[in-house]
């Protein structure tokens, strides 16, 4: 297989992003259409009790996809992803995924897709994805310096 070598698609207001709610730790949940990313806070019980509660402080949410919607939209910022876990995903950090498979999870994209490791065996499209099993999912490409070209749904601003 080979992929389709394309050039990224940066929107005009293009920038390099600091997401200062992005360190991690973080876990998400899949429901009513999105993943929501959050930080569970232990918080002390009232006064009557010595029992400590915990709070689930929403930091960010993504929509859940699982298809291209057709579009070819442009990237507006630097950060493309989210590891599992809340970190950020820029798209020049190729090298760091480059040593993942492509069965390896690597994050969740900020227009609500998937993003695995590095495929050599899968004929990516221009944005650096393809639908495998119904599924629309990024890739890692060795053909490419970044991880991805444009979105092929609507992303969200983090």
């Amino acid at each position: 297989g080979s992929a389709v070598v394309a050039t990224v698609q940066r929107c005009a207001n293009y920038r390099s992003v600091n997401v200062p709610q992005l360190t991690g730790g973080l876990t998400y949940q899949e429901a009513g259409g999105q993943r929501t990313f959050f930080v569970t806070e232990t918080v002390a019980g009232d006064a009557s009790s010595t029992a400590l509660a915990t709070n689930q402080k929403v930091v960010f949410t993504l929509p859940l996809r699982s298809a291209s919607l057709g579009v070819k939209d442009c990237l507006t910022a630097d950060i493309v992803a989210v590891t599992p876990t809340g970190l950020p995903i820029r798209n020049s950090d190729v090298a760091a995924y480059s040593g993942s498979g492509e069965s390896t999870l690597i994050g969740y994209t900020i227009d609500g897709l998937t993003l695995f490791g590095k495929t050599s065996s899968i004929d990516t499209d221009e944005c650096g994805g393809a639908t495998v099993g119904g599924v629309y999912r990024y890739y890692v490409s060795p053909e490419r310096k970044t991880l991805i070209n444009c979105f092929v749904a609507i992303p969200v601003a983090l």
